[in-house]
């Protein structure tokens, strides 16, 4: 015998369809969401030296002329997994430009990017950048073959340049010194003949 629905039992089973549709929904975005964010990270990770450049030619503040392009100098470690980039180019003058940037190292091999300072100091082919816990250079100038620090505090501390791109991390001793100031540090860079090219 046939019964025909009661309009009870309707309501219910449209109630269960509104339901599972609503939950059908939510789990899609769930998963769309999740997967924007494994692809985000994906993408943004950048694994080779090619990577890095096409990345830094994005991110760079430096004009770069129309038959130049951007190369990586070298790099050097400034934290736990945090490195400072430089990079070089020509620019419309004929002239060697400097970009120095931030990189987070996600894993081996592989880096994130961080931001590319505006505010450095770059004359004669030198330049340098404040990090947290002291200063990162960049020579790249053939003339100059050495550096000589003096905190005031200790005897100077000569650093021979080896070879250009040459990239040295200098390393706060103390931030401040015992009256309570600034540590600061006189930098000179010389040339064979002893003379200060900066």
């Amino acid at each position: 015998m046939a019964h025909a629905p009661s309009k009870e039992s309707s309501k219910t089973d449209s109630g269960m369809k509104y339901s599972s549709k609503a939950l059908l929904i939510m789990l899609t975005a769930l998963v769309l969401c999740l997967a924007a964010v494994f692809l985000y990270g994906h993408f943004d990770t950048l694994r080779t030296t090619e990577e890095i450049l096409k990345k830094a030619e994005k991110e760079c503040h430096i004009p770069i002329a129309d038959d130049s392009s951007l190369s990586l100098c070298g790099s050097c470690e400034i934290g736990e997994n945090e490195h400072m980039f430089w990079f070089t180019a020509v620019d419309n003058q004929g002239e060697n430009r400097y970009q120095p940037m931030r990189f987070t190292e996600v894993g081996e091999n592989k880096y994130k990017f961080r931001h590319a300072p505006q505010l450095f100091v770059c004359e004669n082919d030198i330049a340098y950048d404040h990090y947290s816990h002291g200063i990162v250079y960049l020579v790249n100038n053939p003339d100059c073959v050495s550096i000589v620090f003096n905190d005031g505090t200790s005897d100077e501390i000569t650093v021979q340049v080896d070879n250009i791109p040459f990239i040295y991390k200098y390393e706060y001793k103390n931030l401040y010194n015992d009256e309570g100031t600034e540590e600061i540090i006189t930098v000179k860079f010389l040339d064979s003949n002893g003379d200060i090219i900066m």
